[in-house]
């Protein structure tokens, strides 16, 4: 039986790391007993563990296990303190590479023994990529989703996104609810988003030369119809699908566009941003399943939802 969102929040848990930040995690389904078929997810700038609510929800109810962390000083999990550092001291923990380290440690503690699927989405897809070039060894795939690794562009996606709602409007789809408790912080999140703007991951030419490099699992670049990232945007989507198979090592690289979203699928239509995971899963053999369990029938649904016209029904799932 899949979680409710309301479960989803109301379990959450906290993972200290070695310099004593607070990490908030929740796992939604049976780490124990389905260690082949876990997803490791990296929130949505300005979002916290909510965010994957309804993502997960429906991936939980296909067999499929999410681990859903708020990196450290956002959402609900706190930053390293120590009161006789500098504010400069201080700041280096805001930083790619350690909530990078984070996750690879929360990992750990979970007793994750197999690889995980990393998926990120938006700010979230640049962290998931850091992870899976610099944390290899953790990385069964990547999925970034709404991704740009240069300068963002909100003008442009607000004027996407509400392409996007009137064509979701224009079809009788309601778009999910709660996003006033995907957006609660404890504590600013600005220095944690603050990481964009620091060396060597500020700039797009200096991301890619980073993390194309060590990048060696299969890759889905998976970018809304009308979102701006799609087009050739400095480090947009599009170019970094481009700069992958130009530049890197990668063997499986995928490209998709997820018709009628914007920027932020996971947060908007979350049923088409499942479904066309979970497609890419199967189809790349990256997750077990028993043809007889309730995940085959599940496949279904997401293939009737993704093909006709539905109504996004939150608490359902």
């Amino acid at each position: 039986m899949s979680a409710t969102i309301n479960e989803i929040i109301s379990n959450i848990s906290y993972f200290k790391t070695n310099d004593n930040a607070n990490i908030a995690y929740t796992v939604v389904g049976d780490i124990n007993n389905n260690n082949n078929n876990i997803v490791l997810c990296f929130n949505p700038a300005g979002h916290n563990i909510y965010g994957w609510s309804h993502c997960a929800s429906i991936l939980n109810n296909a067999g499929i296990t999410c681990i859903l962390h708020d990196c450290r000083g956002s959402g609900y999990s706190d930053a390293a303190t120590n009161k006789s550092s500098s504010k400069e001291e201080y700041n280096k923990q805001f930083h790619f590479d350690t909530y990078c380290n984070d996750a690879a440690n929360l990992l750990k503690y979970l007793n994750v023994t197999e690889k995980v699927i990393v998926w990120g989405s938006s700010w979230g897809a640049r962290v998931a990529t850091v992870f899976a070039s610099t944390h290899g060894k953790y990385a069964k795939a990547l999925c970034a989703y709404d991704i740009s690794i240069g300068a963002a562009a909100p003008p442009i996606q607000q004027a996407g996104n509400k392409m996007a709602y009137l064509a979701a409007q224009s079809n009788n789809i309601n778009l999910p609810q709660g996003h006033e408790k995907m957006t609660f912080h404890k504590n600013k999140p600005q220095r944690t988003l603050g990481a964009t703007r620091k060396k060597p991951y500020d700039k797009a030419n200096t991301f890619a030369d980073c993390v194309l490099p060590n990048l060696n699992c299969p890759v889905l670049i998976a970018i809304g119809e009308f979102d701006p990232n799609m087009v050739t945007k400095p480090g947009g989507g599009k170019q970094f699908y481009e700069m992958l198979v130009q530049e890197s090592q990668v063997e499986s690289i995928e490209y998709t566009i997820i018709k009628e979203c914007g920027h932020g699928s996971v947060l908007t239509r979350p049923i088409l941003a499942a479904a066309e995971f979970v497609s890419y899963c199967m189809r790349n053999n990256l997750i077990r399943y028993d043809k007889n369990s309730t995940f085959m029938l599940q496949q279904d649904l997401l293939s009737k939802l993704t093909t006709g016209k539905y109504v996004y029904m939150a608490e359902k799932y």
